[in-house]
């Protein structure tokens, strides 16, 4: 996590063009949901089991975002703010 997040997630959160920040990477991954505007941070492959992956396909739609986590990253639906639907 960065020394500044506040300040970040202060800018990001006032734009009304922001939904979703993913980072990368924190050993056990994380997640937080601020004003329904997500923050998602990737487990790192150093994480997965020996022989396996860590990955993931990311589909964006109108009312969500899917993260279809592969190996040892989390799979999750992300539902979209009214204001950044299309």
């Amino acid at each position: 996590m960065a020394w500044n997040w506040r300040s970040i997630q202060r800018v990001l959160l006032a734009s009304p063009a922001f939904a979703v920040f993913f980072a990368g990477h924190d050993h056990m991954g994380g997640y937080s949901c601020a004003a329904a505007r997500h923050f998602v941070t990737l487990e790192a492959m150093l994480e997965a089991p020996v022989g396996s992956n860590a990955y993931a396909i990311v589909t964006c739609r109108d009312t969500d975002i899917q993260i279809d986590g592969r190996g040892s990253v989390t799979s999750r639906t992300l539902q979209l703010p009214a204001h950044a639907k299309t």
